[in-house]
């Protein structure tokens, strides 16, 4: 993108940013839910932009040039109020049925043409995840939801193992699954997202 600050600042439509439509999409459908937006790079600008509006908190990666997603999301979940999860990469845009996957622990399925070939994508058995891996046909849709088992699996793994300060957010979901925990593809045909890579992704923004 050639950005010159967080991409979740991209203004997508009339003066809305990325992260801006990402919040409003959220508590339109859970209008009571504990946002903690994890901030790298240019956090401040971030914060400066949503304090005041929305109601959700902010914690800082400062050491994000040497760290990873999954410790950003360490540090999320330090801040997180009890309770289940769902976890969102920051450059996507998404409407209202790709979040509703909240009845068991589950990954979102994207449908053809949302998510490039070449990034993380998921092996399904029987609507069963077994293992993410890039590459995959089934591309998943950087959207998580965590609950019960699967949650403490995951927030064990990334709190109490040091090396998950340079894991992929994809690599904590593996962990989960070669740990016994249970991940369901979740499929909406009416579920739908858009990875912000190109500027005319934006474009795409809006039919969303």
């Amino acid at each position: 993108m050639k950005s010159h600050g967080p991409k979740s600042l991209l203004v997508v439509h009339r003066g809305v940013t990325l992260i801006e439509k990402q919040i409003r999409t959220i508590l339109a459908v859970y209008p009571n839910a504990d946002i903690v937006v994890a901030c790298g790079f240019e956090g401040h600008k971030i914060r400066n932009e949503l304090y005041g509006q929305f109601p959700v908190r902010f914690v800082y990666n400062t050491e994000y040039e040497t760290s990873n997603v999954v410790y950003s999301v360490s540090l999320a979940l330090d801040a997180c109020l009890p309770g289940n999860i769902l976890l969102i990469h920051g450059d996507i845009a998404f409407n209202k049925e790709a979040i509703q996957l909240t009845k068991c622990s589950s990954l979102l399925v994207a449908l053809p043409q949302q998510i490039e070939a070449h990034k993380v994508g998921m092996i399904v058995q029987d609507q069963r995840v077994t293992m993410l891996s890039h590459g995959l046909p089934t591309q998943w849709g950087q959207i998580a939801y965590l609950a019960n088992d699967e949650l403490k699996i995951f927030r064990d793994a990334i709190t109490k193992n040091k090396a998950s300060k340079q894991w992929f957010l994809y690599e904590a979901l593996n962990y989960v699954l070669h740990k016994g925990g249970t991940l369901r593809a979740h499929q909406d045909a009416h579920a739908h997202i858009l990875e912000i890579n190109r500027p005319q992704d934006i474009v795409g923004v809006r039919q969303i």
